[in-house]
């Protein structure tokens, strides 16, 4: 078990007790910031990086790309200062728990305290603070603080290994942590760039009739479609609360608060009855219904995995059978969300009716040429689910080992 003098995990070898210090005492020299007047053009795009508090982000302790830049000028005539390289920047303002270590002089605004002349390992000493700043954010959490002072946090408190050999063993293992989930985070980024891409390129653009890039074997025109000629628009219905016969059965029934991520559903939160379902308009929908939010935050979407029902909430598309594939009409969400937005934006309550989904014009190629298509986006979109699932359970390590491997 961790206590107030050494961690629970700890690398063999390590065992005597780990001290405190406050935050002033890890770094021989503090820095502040200033913002250099922004109307004089002389202090501004020269050749010295100066970070605000936009450029971190609240769990990127590295890689900062400064937007701006600043002349030797308005350091002479600002509060700003050039920092020397391996510091470490903190927002104490707003924006107050986002921190990072500078490889490289820097300047800062004024919402920043730099830590420089580390007196610790410079990895240990980044994720030894933004551990204890987690912590003292879950502490003001709720309340109207929006920073901290910059005396307060030099008399913040950070527990560390007397030995700087654990403190590097410490550091780098977080290092190689961090740089594991940022791989992971570009290699997600790069897949839904791609995902982007395709979509682009695989459907109709405006006043086309085939699109830019097609499977092999496809060469008629798209035709034009409303959706009512190749699938059933459906609303639902909620049984009424006070009668407890219609709740708590076997059939799953959707609000719209549901619909998320999710590309896929089965379990819903709440579940109806058969009797529920006949004394209300809400509806049976077969497996492949793409459920549609009807209402404010119209356009989500999802496929439903197994038979279910929704509120009132949804105009969802029951695809004709060998006429629309349900992956193919899911892959064109941000069309229906569109059409959706745009038809429901006249009413004071935005809102778009199943009559107007129904003569929701849309482009559609053969039922093949349209399985194909959804098979290759439903590949994507898993790929994308997995790494996006690795890269929440890497995310959910280092948090782990975070509470594990500091006091």
């Amino acid at each position: 078990m961790s206590n107030d003098t050494q961690p629970e995990i700890r690398f063999p070898g390590f065992t005597e007790a780990w001290e405190q210090r406050k935050v002033f005492e890890i770094s021989k020299v503090t820095y502040g910031g200033g913002t250099p007047k922004t109307n004089t053009k002389e202090f501004w795009n020269g050749n010295i990086p100066w970070i605000q508090s936009s450029d971190l982000e609240i769990n990127r302790l590295f890689n900062v790309s400064p937007k701006k830049k600043i002349t030797n000028e308005a350091i002479k005539k600002s509060a700003a200062k050039i920092i020397p390289p391996n510091s470490i920047a903190i927002v104490t303002r707003v924006g107050v728990g986002k921190l990072a270590l500078m490889p490289f002089e820097y300047a800062t605004s004024q919402d920043f305290l730099s830590l420089s002349e580390l007196q610790i390992d410079s990895y240990f000493g980044i994720f030894s603070l933004y551990s204890m700043l987690q912590k003292e954010l879950k502490n003001i959490q709720g309340t109207s603080i929006k920073g901290m002072t910059k005396s307060d946090l030099l008399e913040k408190k950070v527990t560390i290994p007397k030995k700087y050999e654990e403190q590097q063993k410490i550091g780098n293992f977080f290092k190689q942590l961090d740089d594991t989930i940022a791989l992971h985070q570009r290699k997600l980024d790069l897949l839904k760039e791609t995902k982007k891409g395709f979509l682009q390129k695989m459907f109709p653009k405006n006043g086309a009739k085939v699109p830019e890039i097609r499977f092999s074997g496809f060469t008629e025109d798209w035709e034009q479609r409303r959706l009512s000629d190749v699938a059933s628009i459906v609303g639902g219905g909620t049984p009424s609360t006070s009668n407890p016969e219609y709740w708590d059965g076997d059939i799953d029934w959707y609000a719209p608060a549901e619909i998320g991520d999710q590309i896929y559903v089965s379990k819903s939160l709440k579940t109806i009855t058969e009797l529920g379902q006949q004394k209300s308009s809400a509806k049976i929908l077969p497996i492949g219904t793409v459920l549609f939010t009807s209402r404010a935050g119209i356009g989500n979407t999802a496929i439903l995995a197994k038979e279910g029902t929704t509120n009132q909430g949804f105009q969802s598309i029951v695809p004709h059978k060998n006429k629309l594939d349900s992956y193919f009409i899911f892959s064109r969400t941000h069309e229906l969300k569109r059409y959706g937005e745009v038809t429901g934006a006249g009413s004071t309550f935005a809102e778009v009716s199943g009559k107007q989904m129904a003569k929701m014009p849309i482009l559609i190629p053969c039922i093949n040429e349209q399985r194909k298509i959804g098979a290759f986006f439903e590949q994507l979109d898993t790929t994308i689910t997995l790494h996006q699932r690795e890269l929440d359970l890497l995310k959910e390590t280092k948090k782990g080992f975070l509470q594990k491997m500091f006091v």
